[in-house]
Protein backbone atom coordinates (compact mmCIF):
# COMPACT_ATOMS: atom_id res chain seq x y z
CA UNK A 1 0.00 0.00 0.00
CA UNK A 2 1.81 2.93 -1.25
CA UNK A 3 -0.92 5.87 -1.86
CA UNK A 4 -0.69 9.36 -0.79
CA UNK A 5 -3.22 8.95 1.92
CA UNK A 6 -1.29 5.92 3.33
CA UNK A 7 1.64 7.65 3.74
CA UNK A 8 -0.31 10.52 5.67
CA UNK A 9 -1.36 7.85 8.27
CA UNK A 10 1.97 6.55 8.85
CA UNK A 11 3.38 9.91 9.65
CA UNK A 12 0.00 10.46 11.55
CA UNK A 13 0.35 7.04 13.48
CA UNK A 14 4.07 7.46 14.10
CA UNK A 15 3.13 10.93 15.76
CA UNK A 16 0.82 9.41 18.13
CA UNK A 17 2.77 6.46 19.22
CA UNK A 18 5.99 8.72 19.54
CA UNK A 19 3.81 11.30 21.23
CA UNK A 20 2.06 8.50 22.85
CA UNK A 21 -1.51 10.30 22.63
CA UNK A 22 -4.71 8.68 20.99
CA UNK A 23 -5.15 8.95 17.58
CA UNK A 24 -8.76 9.36 15.93
CA UNK A 25 -9.18 9.31 12.28
CA UNK A 26 -12.22 10.74 10.57
CA UNK A 27 -13.44 11.29 6.78
CA UNK A 28 -15.14 10.08 3.73
CA UNK A 29 -15.79 7.02 3.24
CA UNK A 30 -13.65 4.38 1.10
CA UNK A 31 -10.49 6.14 1.50
CA UNK A 32 -8.41 4.06 3.00
CA UNK A 33 -8.77 4.81 6.94
CA UNK A 34 -9.73 1.38 8.18
CA UNK A 35 -7.15 -0.30 5.74
CA UNK A 36 -4.05 1.35 6.84
CA UNK A 37 -5.29 0.92 10.42
CA UNK A 38 -5.29 -2.71 10.01
CA UNK A 39 -2.09 -2.92 7.90
CA UNK A 40 -0.02 -0.71 10.55
CA UNK A 41 -1.56 -2.67 13.27
CA UNK A 42 -0.87 -5.79 12.12
CA UNK A 43 -4.04 -6.85 13.11
CA UNK A 44 -5.13 -9.72 11.27
CA UNK A 45 -2.05 -10.97 12.65
CA UNK A 46 -2.92 -9.82 16.05
CA UNK A 47 -6.59 -10.26 16.59
CA UNK A 48 -6.52 -14.21 16.99
CA UNK A 49 -4.01 -14.08 19.81
CA UNK A 50 -6.14 -11.02 21.86
CA UNK A 51 -9.09 -12.91 21.55
CA UNK A 52 -7.56 -15.11 23.48
CA UNK A 53 -8.79 -18.26 22.43
CA UNK A 54 -5.63 -19.50 20.86
CA UNK A 55 -2.33 -19.91 21.87
CA UNK A 56 0.43 -18.78 19.28
CA UNK A 57 2.38 -21.70 17.65
CA UNK A 58 -0.93 -23.58 17.20
CA UNK A 59 -1.80 -22.88 13.74
CA UNK A 60 0.49 -23.48 10.81
CA UNK A 61 -0.45 -19.93 9.27
CA UNK A 62 0.23 -18.26 12.71
CA UNK A 63 2.23 -14.88 12.34
CA UNK A 64 6.21 -15.63 13.43
CA UNK A 65 6.04 -14.15 17.30
CA UNK A 66 8.16 -10.97 15.90
CA UNK A 67 5.65 -10.23 13.79
CA UNK A 68 2.73 -10.12 16.52
CA UNK A 69 4.64 -8.38 19.03
CA UNK A 70 6.15 -5.62 16.94
CA UNK A 71 2.33 -4.57 16.22
CA UNK A 72 2.21 -2.58 19.74
CA UNK A 73 -0.72 -0.91 18.68
CA UNK A 74 -4.68 -1.65 18.84
CA UNK A 75 -7.16 -1.24 16.34
CA UNK A 76 -10.54 -0.32 17.16
CA UNK A 77 -13.50 1.04 15.59
CA UNK A 78 -16.59 2.40 17.69
CA UNK A 79 -20.32 2.52 17.21
CA UNK A 80 -21.91 5.52 15.79
CA UNK A 81 -23.57 6.26 18.91
CA UNK A 82 -21.00 5.39 21.37
CA UNK A 83 -20.37 6.97 25.22
CA UNK A 84 -16.94 8.25 25.91
CA UNK A 85 -17.31 5.09 28.96
CA UNK A 86 -17.88 2.90 26.66
CA UNK A 87 -15.15 3.81 24.44
CA UNK A 88 -12.84 3.85 27.53
CA UNK A 89 -13.56 0.59 28.67
CA UNK A 90 -13.53 -0.84 25.03
CA UNK A 91 -10.05 0.69 24.84
CA UNK A 92 -8.36 -0.46 28.35
CA UNK A 93 -9.69 -3.87 27.14
CA UNK A 94 -7.75 -3.98 23.69
CA UNK A 95 -4.96 -2.48 25.56
CA UNK A 96 -4.50 -5.05 28.96
CA UNK A 97 -5.74 -7.86 26.26
CA UNK A 98 -2.80 -6.37 24.29
CA UNK A 99 -0.03 -6.71 27.13
CA UNK A 100 -1.32 -9.90 28.61
CA UNK A 101 -0.89 -11.04 24.78
CA UNK A 102 3.12 -9.84 24.95
CA UNK A 103 3.44 -10.84 27.90
CA UNK A 104 2.58 -14.34 27.08
CA UNK A 105 4.48 -14.68 24.03
CA UNK A 106 7.24 -13.40 25.45
CA UNK A 107 7.39 -15.99 27.98
CA UNK A 108 6.85 -18.45 25.36
CA UNK A 109 10.11 -17.41 23.95
CA UNK A 110 12.31 -18.02 26.48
Amino acid sequence: MATKEHRRFLEFANAVRRKRYVGLCFGAPGVGKTESARAYTRWDQLAPHLSGTRATGTDPTDAPVGEVLAARAVLYTPKVHSTPLHLDKEISYLCDRLGWTVELLLRSCV
